[in-house]
This record gives structure tokens, C-alpha cells and sequence, in this order.
């Protein structure tokens, strides 16, 4: 028997404002992000963001990496469902 992603519900755990242009996270990481006019978004971490419940660890940026990933995967999803068209990919990530 098998058992479920920890990861699998993801989605779950972030909070979208579409107002203020703010993706955040239940861990209190946030980032906001604006759409540009070459298609690509422009993602910036709140690193002020109150009540981030996680300390600073080695394994801290590989996390705000992926965090970062999510909060734009899933933005890009909820900006496309409010202005009805699709999701604009990212364009020149590494």
C-alpha cells in the first residue's frame, strides 16, 4: 500500500490576492508578483512578511526556491481564471 505525496495538496496552503498582486503562503512566506508585458512575471519575495512561522536553516533557500515556484505556478493559474485566457508561462527561468 502506498501513501500520499506530502506534497500533494500544495495548493491548499497558499492564499491568492489578485487586488495587491500577493501570492502567501500559510508558513508566512509571501511574494509579489506582476505580470509583464513580455509575457514573463515578475516575482519578488516579501521578505518582511509578518508571522513567518519557519526559521532561517541551510536548507532555507532551496525552500524559498521551491515556495517561489508554487506561488507563481498556482497565481498564474487564478490571474488567467479572473481575466479569461491562459496561464502566461515564465519565460526565461533557469
Amino acid at each position: 500500500m502506498s501513501t500520499p505525496h506530502p506534497n500533494r495538496n500544495w495548493r491548499r496552503r497558499w492564499s491568492i490576492d489578485l487586488v495587491v498582486g500577493v501570492a502567501r503562503h500559510d508558513s508566512g512566506f509571501a511574494v509579489r508578483l506582476t505580470p509583464l508585458k513580455s509575457g514573463a512575471w515578475e516575482c519578488i519575495p516579501l521578505e518582511d512578511a509578518a508571522g513567518v512561522k519557519e526559521p532561517v536553516t541551510s536548507d532555507y533557500a532551496g525552500r524559498k526556491t521551491r515556495l517561489m515556484r508554487e506561488a507563481l505556478d498556482l497565481y498564474r493559474v487564478v490571474y488567467a481564471k479572473q481575466h479569461g485566457g491562459a496561464a502566461r508561462t515564465l519565460k526565461g527561468a533557469g
